[in-house]
């Protein structure tokens, strides 16, 4: 049975957490693999920070009616409410002893993508976050089934407003098999079309936070979708998509950019394989994701460093690694900077950029955002900063490379005799520290 050295707990740790925590390694270090992923994957937590109060649709409503003074005070409360929750998720993921639950919901908000900025009501966004959450390590029919009847998803793809009245709008049928399911150029345009009438009728309470049903507005006839006719509704649509073998194989592609390679497309050997398993377990995204981390893989030095860290990895990973008194600016609160530096990073939480979400891998770098990294580190890290890190034991820099960096130092290391703010300092803004 396999045991993990130090680079493989690492290794493991990274992948599956937010950060080089030296105590989760260092614990994981000798004992069984199996073992510690048959832990990670059975690992269910539904615990946040307390949520931040909210205005309900109700408040904004009566605000509109006031004119221009209630506008105002509506947009006002709106920019708070979306900083609050932004706020709570970026401390929720700084506080959890279950990372890699975070890590799954971040993972499904950029699946089944949308935006606040759009929705333009928290407390559905919110809503959204905590049905991703319970199904995070759970059933993915289930969750496809609860997403489309999901207040959120609903409005950013105008879904809402679909009605058999004219033309069904197509924005939710489109996204629901191209990014969702079975992917591009596995359907028609008549398929799009007429899944589009299948959830005519579909729409929100706003008010009270749910999916409502209007039959006035659905469309009864007989259509055909994938070569498969009748009277189809919305989850007639979503059991058709998952017996399609597309969907499996869709979601395994997206495991390997997650947990294996961003940098290199995905080996048709493993997703075959692993899709196959995860339609025979019906969609048990545990059982998907426990072959992922056993898989050769996984643990090929080949795939190691070669995943480029997302902005929350890079922010949150950090200060969950190192003991870091976050620097604030006067003016502002520590909450308020953290989710301004992942802005300016380029990932604005809950505000994906499309229906496609964040493309990761490469597309995080670029001559503005490197900068902003490296700037962002050095800040953490520097002199001024007051983080000397003299709580953290003395260990040779090699160990300290070994513990910081996936892959050899790309810079010449400090001496061991240097401080271990300076050897902390160089590895953070080594390029391989913006690797995973």
């Amino acid at each position: 049975m396999s045991q993990l050295n130090f680079s493989d707990a690492r290794h493991l740790t990274v992948r599956t957490g937010l950060g080089e925590e030296w105590r989760i390694i260092r614990q994981r270090e000798g004992q069984s693999r199996s073992k510690v992923i048959e832990q990670i994957v059975k690992s269910r937590s539904s615990w946040t920070k307390p949520v931040p109060k909210l205005a309900e649709w109700q408040q904004w409503r009566t605000l509109l009616e006031r004119g221009d003074k209630g506008r105002s005070i509506a947009r006002k409360r709106l920019r708070m409410d979306k900083q609050n929750i932004q706020e709570w998720w970026l401390n929720t993921m700084l506080e959890t002893r279950y990372p890699i639950i975070e890590r799954m919901v971040m993972f499904w908000h950029n699946h089944f993508t949308s935006s606040m900025d759009k929705v333009n009501q928290p407390n559905l966004i919110l809503k959204q976050n905590h049905l991703f959450r319970r199904y995070a390590l759970g059933n993915f029919g289930e969750l496809l089934h609860k997403v489309v009847e999901d207040p959120a998803m609903l409005i950013y793809l105008d879904c809402n407003v679909n009605t058999d009245k004219g033309e069904p709008n197509e924005n939710f049928a489109r996204e629901l098999m191209e990014l969702y399911t079975i992917g591009e150029g596995q359907y028609t345009e008549n398929d799009v079309r007429n899944v589009a009438k299948a959830f005519t009728g579909w729409t929100v309470d706003r008010d009270r936070k749910t999916y409502k049903f209007n039959a006035k507005d659905h469309y009864s006839k007989p259509i055909t979708v994938l070569g498969k006719t009748g009277k189809f509704n919305g989850h007639d649509i979503v059991n058709i998509l998952l017996k399609h073998p597309k969907t499996a194989e869709n979601i395994a592609k997206k495991f390997w950019r997650e947990f294996i390679n961003d940098q290199q497309p995905p080996e048709p050997r493993f997703i075959n394989a692993w899709a196959a398993h995860f339609r025979a377990s019906n969609y048990n995204i545990s059982k998907l994701l426990k072959v992922v981390l056993n898989s050769e893989a996984f643990w090929s030095k080949q795939n190691r460093g070669h995943k480029i860290k997302s902005p929350v990895e890079l922010l949150v990973g950090t200060l969950r690694t190192l003991p870091i008194k976050v620097p604030v600016p006067k003016g502002t609160t520590r909450d308020k900077r953290l989710i301004d530096l992942c802005q300016s990073l380029g990932q604005k939480l809950f505000v994906p950029p499309d229906p496609a979400g964040w493309p990761g891998g490469k597309d995080w770098i670029d001559t503005d955002t490197l900068s902003s990294r490296k700037n962002m580190l050095a800040n953490l890290s520097n002199l001024e900063s007051h983080n000397t890190f003299k709580n953290i034991p003395y260990h040779r820099v090699d160990k300290l490379a070994k513990w910081l960096l996936p892959i050899d130092p790309v810079e010449k290391l400090p001496k061991d005799s240097d401080s271990n703010q300076k050897k902390i300092y160089t590895l953070l803004l080594d390029p391989a520290y913006q690797l995973a």
